[in-house]
Formats: structure tokens, sequence, C-alpha cells
């Protein structure tokens, strides 16, 4: 079975609580959590004082310390790991809320699926397979045209989800192992909101269209 962590770190805007048409982007994530039957623990794990809106969604919430707020995530994810109740961690996140309760299941199947000889947990991505310029000039690509189907691939990270054991929670001391699986995750399910325009433009033309 799977405890699921929401981790929020405090904000200038504060986007996962702030009024977002039916739900917030926080009560929509517990939502789209309490759906699955594999998840049997919920964590809110903040810096922000959010105790009254776990308690209002009904489930726990971990005060994070500022130490355990730092860039440096490995204090956190030790303590929050030797709280949660069951063998397998997820972590997943307020920003990506079309990364719905389909979603999240199909990672949780793709995940108990996996050659655990091969793989140590699972991470959620996008293809980029672009032309890509660094400071120092083109990155993927020699000066020469090339076609874009021949451009190595490269994998973004999506904070979407994590999936992972305890014990290897707490042995890397982070939410992903040394050789995970890459969930590609479809374009349509991997908005990510970073900023106050994409919260705006989520808010008023993709959850209005999901809606419809």
């Amino acid at each position: 079975m799977f405890s699921a962590i929401i981790p929020i770190r405090k904000s200038k805007y504060q986007f996962e609580i702030l009024p977002c048409n039916a739900k917030n982007l926080l009560e929509r994530k517990v939502f789209y959590l309490k759906k699955i039957d594999h998840i049997k623990e919920i964590i809110i794990a903040s810096n922000c004082d959010l105790k009254k809106e776990a308690a209002n969604l009904g489930v726990k919430f971990y005060l994070r310390s500022k130490e355990e707020s730092d860039d440096d995530v490995s204090l956190f994810v030790k303590n929050i790991a030797t709280q949660v109740k069951n063998k397998h961690i997820i972590y997943t996140y307020c920003n990506t809320p079309l990364f719905d309760e389909k979603c999240l299941l199909n990672s949780i199947e793709k995940y108990l699926s996996l050659d655990f000889n091969t793989y140590d947990s699972l991470i959620t991505c996008t293809k980029l397979q672009s032309f890509i310029f660094d400071e120092n000039g083109a990155f993927n690509f020699k000066n020469i045209h090339t076609n874009s189907k021949n451009i190595p691939t490269l994998y973004q990270l999506l904070n979407a989800c994590f999936i992972m054991s305890k014990e290897l929670n707490l042995r890397y001391a982070y939410h992903f192992g040394k050789i995970p699986f890459k969930e590609l995750i479809h374009k349509k399910d991997s908005f990510e909101i970073k900023d106050k325009e994409s919260f705006i433009f989520f808010k008023n033309i993709l959850d209005k269209k999901e809606r419809k």
C-alpha cells in the first residue's frame, strides 16, 4: 500500500490554496488521491500552517521546519519517511492539476509492474526533442542543419508524481532513486503551473475547458 505526500512550500502567491473555480489546487489533488484504493494515507507537508486545510480535507498534516524547507530536501525526505505508515511513498504536487486520478493510478500500476532488478523508482517526464542552446551555443545538435527527428531525446522532469519504497526514501534521502523508470506523460496531462500567468491561464482557460 501507498502513502501520498503533497509537498507545499511557502510562496508569494500560494497558488495551492488560491480560489480556482470549483476546487483550489490542493483540494483537487486530495480529491484525486482519495479515489485511489492503493493509497491509504495522505499527508500535506508544508512550512505553511495548513493544519486547518488538512483537517477540512480529512488528511494528515506535517509541518516542515526551516531546515526541511531548504533546497536540499534530504532532511525533509528522511524525516517524513519515518512518519509514513505504508511500504511505498508517492510524492505528488498541486502544480500539475490535470494529472488526475486516472494518471495517478496508471503511474502506480506501472510502478508495481516494474522489474526492481532494473529500476528502483518511478518518475514522471515529458520528452524534449527540440533544438536546445545553452550559454555556449548549440547543446544537443551540431551547427549543420539537423532534422528534429534525429536530435537526441532529452527528458524533462515533471512534478506530477515520484514513487519509491519507504526503505529507499530513507536510504537515499531523496524522493526518487538512482535508476528511475521514466514514465512519459501525455501533453494534455502535463500542464505545470509555475507562476502567476500559468495559474491564471489554467483557471480561466484550461480548467473551464476540462469541465465542459
